[in-house]
């Protein structure tokens, strides 16, 4: 939820109970995501315009987390499983025989 949804939903909520400024602030601080707590806590902020404006700064230094590409870890997992079941069959990659040596020149 972005944070002036959040903090108008707070403030509506501290309407509601009649809750005074300070326990506003006090409880939308703490439910705060932390990399925004931790930028509207370092600003310090003395009234609830200020804290909103605070969050609605912090909230725009938040790193956006690219989503997971979940097909190239299921192609991964496909290559993978590929791999076992070849060597399976293969009897696996045991490095270079006598026969590839002594084509190339070399002896064991």
């Amino acid at each position: 939820m972005p944070v002036d949804d959040f903090c108008a939903k707070m403030q509506r909520l501290a309407n509601e109970v009649g809750a005074d400024d300070l326990m506003l602030r006090f409880a939308v601080i703490n439910s705060l995501n932390p990399e925004i707590r931790n930028h509207v806590t370092r600003a310090q902020p003395n009234t609830w315009t200020d804290l909103v404006k605070q969050a609605k700064v912090g909230e725009m230094c938040v790193p956006v987390v690219q989503p997971l590409d979940t097909t190239l870890t299921v192609k991964l997992e496909v290559i993978a499983a590929l791999g076992h079941y070849i060597g399976s069959k293969t009897g696996g990659y045991s490095g270079p025989t006598e026969a590839t040596n002594s084509r190339k020149g070399q002896t064991t």
